[in-house]
């Protein structure tokens, strides 16, 4: 027969784990738990802030180069190929939109 836990309140009110026999862990298994959550040898917190720091990397980049495009006078819109149309719309867009 299995060895199952069983539960009994000693006199100080607190729960008391009992065992009967022995319980046999499987071999190799350690009582150490691994937070690391998989992916690696990083961890998946990890590897969801490079995430995040990249995507915040992106949103500020095209926040920055449509404020710069922005400031650029018609004759320099005009010697990189674009029309003050094109700009208009591209500036307006929100930085999270490609």
């Amino acid at each position: 027969m299995p060895a199952f836990p069983a539960f009994s309140l000693p006199a100080a009110g607190k729960p008391r784990l009992q065992t009967r026999g022995a319980i046999a862990a499987p071999k190799g298994a350690t009582m150490e738990r691994d937070f690391s959550l998989g992916h690696g040898r990083r961890g998946f917190i990890a590897d969801s802030l490079g995430s995040l720091g990249r995507l915040l990397t992106v949103w500020y980049t095209r926040a920055e180069t449509r404020r710069q495009l922005s400031s650029l006078d018609a004759r320099l819109l005009r010697d990189i190929g674009l029309h003050e149309d094109e700009v208009h719309q591209e500036v307006n867009k929100p930085f999270w939109i490609a």
